[in-house]
């Protein structure tokens, strides 16, 4: 049955299959990110934020990508639409760069965090990646990250250097084309990687670059993506993971995924340090992949790689009590996969039963109409991923959730 359901998975214009990534934010960091991202990339605010991004109940700093339309194959876009939710009338949107607070009514939601509040664990990568950035050194954190193409570094780079932001360089290859990453904190948690042609770098990033021995990406045959110069598009949602190896029997065992779309590789680090690497694309017309790295110690440091996938999956097993009781703060730490929406079943025989298997636990609640859906889905490592698809006989916990002005609990409906 999930088989049959990949034979007609196919792109979707968000992200072509993935189509957001979406972190937890405190109310402070919601405006510092939002305000950075509007100033340096290429993105606009998502159409349907609440008005000046205030809600009733919290607070959106959700940009998304400019859309290349000279790269948009709009005749796709009208038979394998995105998520509806998120479309405008006429055409599809770009790629979704969220940071979001959301606590709920009555804060009830954001205590669902573990013994660290969310500006807490805030604190904990923010010192990280200010170790990273002022003292150009790599460390496996800069892994979890939105890694972004553009066809001219130096167009993006000259406005951080002209105000003074500092950001990470990687140089680096695949195949036989050079590259270079920029690595930039817009705040929280969360870590753009943007990626470019060596050629098109600018002196000031050269002479900081640290060397990557070992390719980051398999682009494929194909190679780069084509990106009008001024635009951006999304390559990859990467994550730092304990077991590579478990994470790919994850994907083909609950995704149904070949071989050929689950690749492992292993490598040197810019540390010196080995590691292994999964790049998951979840359909033949994916162009954004999923990119999980696991460094040779997984354990070094107080906030160990280990440590935040056993923090952050534990707050999952504490407050989510089953498919329709429980949707804690952490897990607003997300991306999305978009498939075939309002037309691919969530029944029995599919991906949420796969996952009823194996024993990851999920959440779902209903969209625009009676039985389509979000479902959000436990991983391994950590993230989750929010499914969009429909029910064909939609269970009896399945309900409704007005959170346009993030009030929801999540409790609502609990026994």
């Amino acid at each position: 049955m999930i088989y049959a359901f990949l034979a007609i998975a196919s792109a979707q214009y968000a992200g072509h299959g993935i189509s957001k990534n979406t972190y937890a934010c405190s109310s402070a960091v919601t405006d510092t990110v939002f305000a950075f991202m509007m100033k340096y990339f290429p993105v606009e605010e998502s159409p349907d934020d609440c008005d000046n991004r205030q809600c009733t109940c919290g607070k959106q700093g959700r940009t998304q990508l400019l859309l290349d339309s000279a790269n948009v194959d709009y005749s796709a876009w009208e038979s394998h639409q995105t998520e509806r939710r998120r479309q405008p009338p006429g055409g599809p949107s770009g790629f979704g760069l969220h940071c979001v607070y959301a606590p709920g009514k009555d804060n009830i939601r954001w205590k669902q965090s573990g013994n660290m509040t969310v500006e807490e664990i805030e604190t904990v990568f923010m010192d990280k990646f200010k170790s990273v950035t002022d003292k150009s050194k790599y460390l496996i954190a800069l892994e979890s990250n939105t890694g972004l193409y553009t066809s001219n570094l130096e167009s993006f780079t000259n406005k951080l250097d002209d105000d003074g932001v500092k950001y990470f360089s990687l140089s680096w290859s695949s195949g036989s084309k050079d590259y270079m990453s920029a690595f930039v904190h817009p705040g929280g948690q969360i870590i753009h990687e943007v990626i470019g042609p060596a050629s098109t770098a600018s002196d000031t990033m050269r002479l900081k670059a640290v060397e990557h021995p070992s390719p980051r990406f398999d682009f494929g045959e194909a190679g780069p993506p084509n990106v009008t110069q001024g635009y951006m598009t999304a390559m990859w949602v990467s994550h730092t993971t304990t077991d590579v190896a478990r994470d790919a029997s994850y994907f083909k065992s609950v995704f149904g995924l070949g071989f050929e779309r689950v690749k492992t590789s292993s490598g040197t680090g810019p540390d010196g340090n080995s590691y292994k690497m999964a790049q998951i694309t979840m359909s033949s017309t994916a162009t954004t992949a999923i990119r999980l790295i696991q460094p040779a110690d997984t354990n070094s440091g107080s906030y160990s790689v280990a440590w935040w996938e056993d923090y952050i999956n534990s707050v999952h097993d504490q407050y989510m009590k089953s498919a329709h009781c429980g949707w804690d703060v952490l897990a607003d730490n997300h991306l999305a996969y978009d498939w075939l929406p309002f037309q691919t079943s969530l029944d029995q025989g599919t991906i949420v039963q796969a996952l009823s298997q194996q024993g990851y636990k999920y959440f779902c609640v209903a969209a625009k109409g009676p039985r389509d859906a979000h479902c959000y889905v436990n991983t391994p490592f950590g993230r989750q991923i929010q499914l969009d698809g429909s029910y064909s006989d939609p269970p009896s916990t399945y309900h409704t959730y007005d959170n346009t002005d993030l009030c929801a609990t999540y409790l609502e409906y609990c026994d």
